[in-house]
């Protein structure tokens, strides 16, 4: 199982001592603030918040102030989002009051207090911008945080447990004498603070099953997926693990050097530090950016020196099978079953929980392996390999099948069955063919995209009726198409510019039958052009071709299938709003269509027939808003285009209209 990280850097808590036996609690004075400092995300049973004298019943959206301290009765939980996207979750019999919550242009600072319970704390922007100022508080125990994510457990009478989820924290307690005791502690650890015996301040590995009625108590989802993500198998072998293609945060390799000395690195790098203790190398929140690592190790006494260089292999951006572009987000399968993503969230399409941008590409985490996936508007459906069918992002329309409309920002399975082989997905609709042929459709509905008879929405997979098993399946803007097994092509949908193949522009509220040819292999779309592969290697093409991505040496609209004039034999197409790139028999690429920002030609003019490329790229192309990104010979990932778009460029993605993911 591999690292769901949250990076929230700089995040610092205090957590003060406070002695029943010995010290009594100080009333503190609380400069309140009339704005609300964040809302209840979540709520289970009887929540309160309890405002001086009173007690208000809370609810889902409810506002929560400067002052107010949040209490969950016996069967409670609640989840609030602060101002600044910093996240505070109580469990059942808990509490915590909001000393001091300040986020805007002339103060960022908070104050939380732990009263009781099970808690999960999460950092927001305040940790960023004035981590001195990010303050919790609870009985025992002061925290420092390299990382952004903790649960932890506080309870009258017993040993308080603080545990690391991600990142990592250190632990400073203060004893009976009044003496400071500090303790490290990794991702993957957790410390037990006894008030009675603080010098015992040890950090050690957590079992899951300890912590598991924590995050069962606070609500976080998919709890034993994302603790095992983070927690198992990190810093505990010796060694450096990577996870595709990232290193582990906080895990290292012993250097095989003697004991009882000193060790150091030839020259300071970025990231990597070693143990001086244990001869550990640890690579901290480190990237291999091209190539390989090499570190020379050397460890020393006063009549002693020993060094012993170590390659860290690379695997970065290496293994795609598939990759596919959203609105300013990429989603990429390797041959592990791996998936990833980088970008920007837009409703929670990284599938990453909290994280709302990342510029590298970052693991979903998943027990099992995925063995495809499709992306629309904010929203992503995959298959995995165990026939398991799941979804995440935004949940207008119901498109992402789970029978509401909730936004889910991790893989949400879509009901029980294990059946499911293939997905397609539209801009706000889906598709999905299981092992028996059969075609399931839901989300939205305009002109009956869904192929169900009528006009309504589905939040929940409705199967469509046919003779004949399907064989493929794709969704455009507005409009559908399929193949069936007897090698017949079919459309309905929307059909304002004749995307549907049939001559007219009437829209089908049901698949149709478009030419009694029995020979089709595979379709492509994009919003509003259809294209489709037949058996003997030709491709063909109809609908919209306003920009030249029919590639017919032309902008005629065509209403038709009509093939693409060439001697290439085509054996694949991933189709873009703005440019297409097919592959041919050879394993060559070609492209065609705007060609805005040199995607295809230096030129920057519309290529309106298929241009061979001069990158060699290998499996998987996606075709972004205004940019290309492939696998290149050398198992690199490359963008050509504009680097507006770029999300492995380091800068900051903008984009300002949709973009339908290549199919």
């Amino acid at each position: 199982m591999k690292k769901l990280s949250f990076i929230f850097t700089g995040l610092i808590f205090s957590i003060f001592l406070i002695s029943c036996e010995k010290k009594v609690e100080e009333k503190v004075v609380i400069e309140k603030s009339p704005e609300p400092s964040g809302k209840i995300v979540k709520l289970q049973g009887d929540v309160f918040a309890v405002k001086e004298d009173k007690k208000e019943l809370l609810k889902v959206n409810s506002q929560v102030f400067v002052g107010d301290t949040i209490e969950s009765g016996k069967s409670g939980l609640a989840r609030v989002v602060f101002s600044d996207g910093g996240v505070v979750a109580i469990g059942a019999d808990s509490s915590f009051s909001i000393d001091e919550y300040f986020y805007d242009d002339k103060r960022k600072s908070s104050d939380i207090n732990i009263k009781k319970g099970m808690f999960e704390v999460i950092s927001g922007k305040i940790g960023k911008a004035n981590p001195d100022k990010f303050k919790l508080k609870a009985k025992t125990a002061t925290m420092g945080i390299r990382g952004t994510h903790i649960v932890g457990n506080i309870q009258e009478g017993k040993p308080d447990l603080i545990a690391c989820i991600d990142g990592a924290i250190y632990v400073e307690v203060e004893d009976i004498n009044g003496n400071k005791v500090k303790v490290d502690v990794e991702v993957g650890q957790k410390v037990d603070v006894d008030p009675k015996s603080t010098k015992a301040l040890v950090a050690n590995s957590v079992n899951l099953e300890e912590i598991k009625n924590i995050v069962e108590s606070t609500g976080l989802d998919n709890k034993e997926e994302i603790l095992e993500n983070n927690i198992k198998n990190l810093n505990i072998n010796p060694k450096i693990s990577t996870a595709g293609d990232y290193y582990h945060l906080n895990v290292g390799f012993n250097t095989g050097l003697r004991e009882g000395i000193s060790y150091s690195l030839d020259k300071k790098i970025p990231g990597v530090s070693v143990d001086k203790s244990s001869g550990k190398l640890k690579v901290l929140n480190s990237l291999v950016e091209k190539g390989d690592l090499e570190v020379l190790v050397s460890a020393s006494t006063k009549d002693y020196k020993e060094s012993k260089k170590y390659t860290i292999k690379s695997t970065k951006h290496r293994d795609w099978v598939s990759l596919k572009s959203g609105e300013g987000f990429v989603i990429g399968l390797k041959a592990d079953g791996t998936l990833w993503s980088w970008g920007r969230s837009n409703k929670g399409a990284l599938g990453l929980g909290y994280k709302s941008f990342v510029f590298e590409p970052t693991l979903i985490y998943s027990k099992t392996p995925f063995a495809s996936f499709d992306i629309g508007d904010r929203f992503v459906v995959a298959v995995k390999k165990d026939g398991t069918l799941w979804s995440w992002g935004d949940n207008t329309n119901g498109k992402l099948g789970l029978g509401n409309n909730q936004n889910r920002d991790i893989p949400t399975q879509i009901g029980k069955e294990t059946n499911w082989e293939k997905i397609a997905v539209g801009y706000n609709h889906s598709l999905a063919i299981t092992k028996d042929g059969a075609l399931w459709s839901w989300g939205e509905n305009i002109a009956g995209k869904l192929g169900t008879g009528n006009s309504e929405d589905s939040n929940l997979p409705i199967k469509i009726s046919s003779k004949a098993p399907w064989k493929e399946v794709v969704a455009g803007e507005g409009h559908s198409l399929g193949i069936k097994s007897d090698g017949t092509l079919w459309s309905w949908g929307s059909n304002e510019v004749g995307q549907l193949g049939v001559k007219d522009t009437l829209a089908f509220l049901k698949p149709e039958q478009i030419s009694k040819e029995t020979n089709w292999k595979k379709v492509y779309a994009n919003s509003l052009s259809s294209f489709a592969l037949k058996t003997d290697g030709t491709l063909w093409s109809w609908g919209d071709n306003e920009l030249g991505l029919l590639g017919q040496k032309n902008y005629e609209t065509l209403m038709i299938p009509t093939m693409i004039k060439s001697k290439t034999q085509w054996t694949n197409l991933f189709a873009g709003n703005t440019n297409i790139v097919g592959q041919d028999s050879n394993g060559d690429f070609w492209g065609w269509g705007q060609n805005k920002f040199s995607e295809i030609k230096a030129d920057k003019r519309p290529i309106v027939a298929p241009l061979k490329l001069g990158e060699v790229y290998k499996g998987s192309v996606s075709i972004g808003e205004n940019y290309i990104l492939g696998v290149t010979k050398d198992s690199t990932l490359k963008y050509k285009g504009s680097s507006k778009y770029r999300t492995l460029s380091g800068k900051a993605i903008t984009v300002n209209s949709k973009n339908l993911s290549s199919k």
